[in-house]
């Protein structure tokens, strides 16, 4: 279903756009994919009208305008200040507990 709607969009933007004297960059990677599809029957009609199409008018693909991102200023990272750490205690040694051992 997917590949019919592919082609479908493909064939309808390949129609509109026959007036244009080169593709933009989108419509020559679509091209270029049915190409490859078809290249396993290279007399095939679907396949020289396509080769047709790609070395006609996507040798050098008219780059597709884009809007400038704005640009995003970043926050300065704030001072982290570390608090000091206690010093861990260890624990004495029990004494009472050596002598009922030895008794």
């Amino acid at each position: 279903m997917t590949t019919l709607l592919t082609r479908l969009t493909l064939c309808f933007a390949l129609f509109y756009s026959v007036n244009s004297a080169a593709y933009n960059e989108a419509m020559c990677i679509l091209i270029k994919q049915e190409v490859q599809q078809y290249s396993n029957n290279k007399t095939s009609e679907k396949y020289r009208k396509a080769a047709r199409d790609y070395k006609k008018n996507c040798n050098k693909p008219k780059q597709v305008l884009t809007q400038a991102k704005p640009l995003v200023k970043e926050p300065e990272p704030s001072v982290i200040v570390s608090q000091p750490q206690p010093n861990s205690v260890q624990p004495a040694p029990v004494i009472g507990a050596n002598r009922r051992k030895n008794a």
